[in-house]
């Protein structure tokens, strides 16, 4: 942040008009078939609304990228072939930028129409999934991709998966082309293949699985293809126009995303995110982090996070295209370069961070934490008079990033420009840091020391609250409104409220008077956290192969998380920092 901001900020408006427009009587809100339709429930005005995020699809905002003259701009970057570790576990030295392997969108865009006429080939019809098993890279998000573009969603398979995980992951979604990073991948797969028969193919997209190999067979006589990525290129020769029949019937409503749950009590239920999910989401978190970039040039982030989370989808595969869609200047993207498989076990990734100097970048409180840890080793070994300087700074950056928290003054302490230009800034230019105009963190709490700390050299973490059902995100904290340990505000069209709920029927719900004291809320202003917008998930996927058990199951899990008013129930009893927050300095 440059200068002082005026506060307290004037929070949202989020008058009946501004949220969606669901009516009880049209419930239930939720589909549980991922051939099933669920309609765009628009706002009148605002974000959520026709006007300002008309429904649209990923893929076509894709193909619309291409054709407002974007195409040659980057979109991927990688260091290929990736350094093996030393032999002492230390990570090689980064390549310098110039070496690095690009892909423009228009290349991007190519690759994955060529692997989704592949996936035809390989007998893929619509509404079928991708399973995609590997770390991140340009090839993950080719293969997403391509099952989008041949007419279904894509999925993620957790390193951790078992096979017994995968087998229920790929039953469940009618997976019918797999793409693995490996042979140890791939074996995974091929281990379950008795048990999902409906697979057809297993795409490797390591240049160390040799092409040729032969198929493997079932016991019934089926064979799953064996396939380098090139060996599908071929296959989908040919069916070049069913990919561009399938992309005009792409629909707003279809699922292009299931992310699984983690499964703690039965199977993992799969959450069906929509096109419209996703491009309203994008547009969503596009619209208050734009006050902080220049959005005449390509905006540049790190990609680290599981893409099998929906954190690492939406901060990696939607948001970049949603972005580089949206911005209106030609020159203006988004960049996103790959980290290396190693980074976080052998602490690396702050090479990357220098390769990448971000604008945008999301991590963990646990990454966060690890860089505060290391750069207080460092800084114990600075003495004498470098060290009173140092002390000097971060203590007029600690006090200017107190003042610009809600409720502050928004003054700019004497002698901060000073430290900033002489001392703060060397200090985050060493961490790879100094571009970043949205630092991000969520998924768990973030410690209050932990934020000082960053703050102390002038970098200001917004911490983010969400969940899979929810398209990742509700509520974001930005530079100029926010307050350490909160939660932010809620995203444009977004509705967030706190409810104490009938534990035996969530359609009974009260909702909680306004907290009086942020730090002490009493029982009865306490309840579970309620989100309703465009941002809400479909539904829990369900097959209808798998038995009428299964179905009411998975009906009966979605009737529990999505009431008849479309409000998407976190089973967390908790008042949000930010609702007690704004209602203690904004009362009724």
């Amino acid at each position: 942040m440059g200068g002082g901001v005026s506060m307290p900020v004037t929070p949202p408006d989020f008058g009946p008009e501004y949220g969606t427009q669901l009516k009880a009587e049209d419930a239930p809100h939720f589909v549980t078939k991922i051939t099933d339709k669920r309609p765009v429930v628009y706002a009148e005005k605002g974000c959520g609304s026709a006007e300002e995020s008309p429904s649209t699809t990923l893929l076509q905002m894709f193909r619309g990228i291409i054709d407002k003259g974007k195409g040659d701009l980057v979109a991927l970057r990688q260091e290929r072939p990736v350094p093996p570790l030393n032999a002492d576990k230390t990570a090689p030295p980064p390549l310098a930028p110039e070496q690095l392997t690009t892909w423009t969108y228009k290349q991007y865009f190519d690759q994955s129409m060529a692997l989704g006429a592949g996936c035809i080939g390989a007998g893929f019809v619509r509404h079928d999934c991708v399973l995609i098993f590997g770390f991140n890279s340009p090839e993950w998000l080719f293969s997403a991709m391509a099952g989008i573009c041949a007419g279904g969603p894509f999925t993620g398979i957790y390193p951790t998966d078992t096979p017994e995980q995968v087998t229920w992951k790929a039953k469940l979604t009618n997976a019918s082309v797999a793409f693995v990073e490996d042979e140890s991948a791939e074996e995974k797969i091929l281990s379950s293949i008795e048990d999902i028969p409906y697979l057809k193919a297993i795409v490797c997209w390591n240049h160390d699985c040799a092409s040729g190999r032969s198929s493997a067979k079932r016991t019934d006589g089926s064979e799953v293809k064996r396939l380098t990525m090139e060996e599908l290129k071929d296959l989908g020769k040919g069916h070049e126009d069913s990919v561009q029949e399938r992309l005009k019937n792409d629909l707003p409503t279809d699922c292009c995303d299931l992310i699984f749950t983690s499964g703690t009590t039965g199977n993992p239920k799969a959450v069906m995110v929509s096109n419209d999910n996703v491009a309203f989401m994008g547009r969503s978190l596009i619209r208050p982090m734009t006050q902080y970039m220049d959005t005449s040039v390509s905006q540049r982030s790190l990609s680290y996070l599981p893409l099998s989370h929906i954190a690492g989808s939406l901060s990696d595969i939607f948001m970049p295209i949603v972005a580089t869609y949206d911005f209106d200047e030609k020159a203006a993207g988004w960049e996103l370069t790959f980290a290396r498989p190693y980074d976080l076990k052998a602490g690396s990734l702050k090479d990357r961070l220098l390769l990448t100097r971000p604008t945008v970048f999301m991590g963990v409180p646990r990454v966060w934490e690890k860089i505060h840890e290391k750069m207080l080793a460092i800084g114990a070994k600075v003495k004498g008079t470098k060290r009173k300087v140092a002390n000097w700074a971060k203590g007029k950056a600690l006090k200017f990033a107190e003042e610009q928290q809600i409720g502050g003054s928004g003054k700019i302490p004497f002698g901060y420009p000073t430290a900033k230009k002489l001392i703060l800034n060397k200090i985050k230019n060493a961490l790879g840091l100094d571009q970043v105009v949205m630092g991000l963190t969520g998924a768990a709490p973030m410690k209050l020391e932990t934020l000082k700390y960053f703050g102390s050299i002038g970098i200001q973490i917004n911490e983010v609250y969400g969940m899979s059902e929810t398209t990742g995100v509700c509520t974001l904290g930005t530079p100029s409104s926010h307050l350490w340990g909160s939660c932010g505000f809620p995203l444009p069209g977004v509705e967030v409220e706190i409810f104490q709920v009938d534990p035996d029927d969530p359609n009974k719900k009260k909702k909680c008077p306004r907290t009086k004291n942020l730090f002490k809320p009493q029982p009865e202003e306490e309840g579970e956290i309620c989100f309703r917008g465009r941002n809400i998930m479909l539904g829990y996927m369900s097959n209808p192969a798998l038995g009428e058990e299964h179905m009411k199951e998975i009906y009966d899990k979605n009737a529990a998380a999505l009431d008849n008013e479309g409000a998407q129930l976190e089973s967390f009893r908790a008042q949000t920092y930010w609702t007690a927050l704004l209602r203690r300095l904004f009362p009724a």
